[in-house]
């Protein structure tokens, strides 16, 4: 019997979803875990797997189009299998767009201000149709460079099943400097459109990841009664011991700071269990697996993709993983699972010269660590006045959940981690 293919719950807030790609055409083989299509959430662009093994006999909801969770978007089966009593099921018409009974190809065009410019990520052709991948942000790149569809067939994808991504769209566009034809762009500049006028204003609309962060930042203000905590973390043995790790590694393989951080807060959550925990009208959930997000900034905003397991990781996995998620979370790769299914985020942005601020929490979690800059300041030795480098923590926690004295035993904890960075490797 055929298998349908729905549209998965993204989060605990995500009532619909937009189908940007069907990575597979109708009549084309699929295996249970291969990704199928990507879908526009309220977070970002993501990817979905296929829940089976067979042929994708129906797409019920084209490109462009926006389904409601758990509603039908397509039909896995064996070949020639009838299906039409599953679409009634379903609501859709087995007339669908993409029945083979249209004689002419359709064209979905890109949103954005360069009207014309890579404005088609499918090329569809009767009898065979074949479809160029591309992931969000190197369509976005390609967008802002003008790079139209026609070029972008001559550009080898190297991402998941030969998709194009950054790297690919960025080499061609080297190609084309050599050529004297075009600059290269580095990195894609925040432009909302249109443009902002150099007096008076203008009302920008809100992206679908702009309005879901002010929707859970300010539900997260109005339902969670918040308070912070602090304190300053000697980090010299931690940067040694940093150090000692890295040397002889790769540049790519190398652990970060917040590697350590991630490291330090997983090990005081399995201590800890009841900050691994969300409020409900029934009552604490204590989570039992520990689960932290990484808050990644975004030229569109934030996305927190998800270590899963991350007390279960050794510090080596925690780095490979983060670097993984992060990469993907910046070429627009993520899928639904890396992005869902936290239970506690760690938000550093030291990198960018902050000694310290307060976040807040991440519903339904019920806490957050803010990281600073490592800096350096006096402190008292052995009865001398010596400069030492710090790191500030602060902890924003859920009252519902946490008391004081139990989150500053957390954080202090970690302190304990970070001081003793040794703890961190039995």
């Amino acid at each position: 019997m055929a298998t349908k293919v729905v549209m998965p719950q993204v989060g605990l807030t995500t009532e619909e979803a937009t189908i940007v790609q069907w990575l597979k055409n109708e009549g084309d083989p699929v295996k249970r875990g291969e990704p199928l299509f990507e879908v526009e959430t309220d977070k970002a662009t993501m990817t979905v797997e296929s829940p089976a093994d067979g042929i994708l006999l129906k797409i019920a909801v084209p490109e462009g189009g926006v389904a409601k969770v758990t509603e039908t978007v397509g039909l896995i089966g064996e070949e020639g299998e009838d299906v039409s009593s599953l679409l009634e099921e379903s609501g859709k018409d087995t007339d669908g767009p993409y029945s083979g009974k249209d004689s002419q190809d359709k064209e979905r065009v890109l949103d954005g201000p360069q009207a014309g410019a890579a404005k088609e990520e499918a090329e569809r052709e009767q009898g065979g149709r074949t479809r160029l991948l591309i992931s969000p942000l190197a369509r976005r790149i390609a967008r802002e460079a003008g790079i139209t569809i026609e070029e972008l067939k001559n550009v080898k994808g190297t991402g998941a099943g030969g998709a194009i991504i950054k790297r690919d769209v960025l080499s061609y566009l080297e190609v084309r400097v050599k050529a004297g034809k075009e600059k290269v762009i580095d990195r894609i500049p925040y432009t909302p459109s249109p443009s902002i006028p150099a007096s008076g204003e203008q009302l920008v609309p809100l992206t679908k990841m702009r309005r879901t962060i002010a929707q859970r930042m300010t539900q997260s203000i109005r339902e969670a009664p918040q308070f912070w905590l602090g304190a300053e973390v000697k980090a010299d043995e931690l940067l040694n011991c940093r150090e000692r790790m890295n040397s002889g590694l790769p540049e790519d393989r190398r652990i970060t700071v917040t590697d350590l951080i991630v490291k330090a807060c997983a090990l005081a959550l399995r201590e800890h269990p009841y900050i691994n925990a969300t409020f409900t009208d029934e009552g604490i959930i204590v989570k039992q697996d520990i689960n932290i997000g990484v808050a990644v900034a975004m030229e569109e905003g934030l996305i927190v993709p998800v270590l899963k397991g991350a007390d279960r990781k050794s510090l080596s996995e925690i780095a490979a993983s983060r670097r993984e998620l992060v990469k993907k979370a910046r070429e627009g790769m993520l899928t639904i699972d890396d992005a869902t299914g936290g239970t506690f985020t760690v938000s550093n942005l030291g990198m960018w010269g902050i000694d310290e601020f307060v976040a807040i929490i991440n519903p339904p979690e019920a806490g957050i660590l803010a990281i600073g800059r490592v800096r350096p300041t006096f402190s008292v030795v052995n009865e001398q006045m010596k400069q030492v480098n710090v790191i500030s923590l602060r902890l924003t926690l859920d009252h519902r959940v946490v008391d004081g004295a139990q989150g500053a035993r957390f954080l202090a904890r970690i302190k304990e981690y970070l001081e003793e960075p040794y703890l961190l490797l039995l």
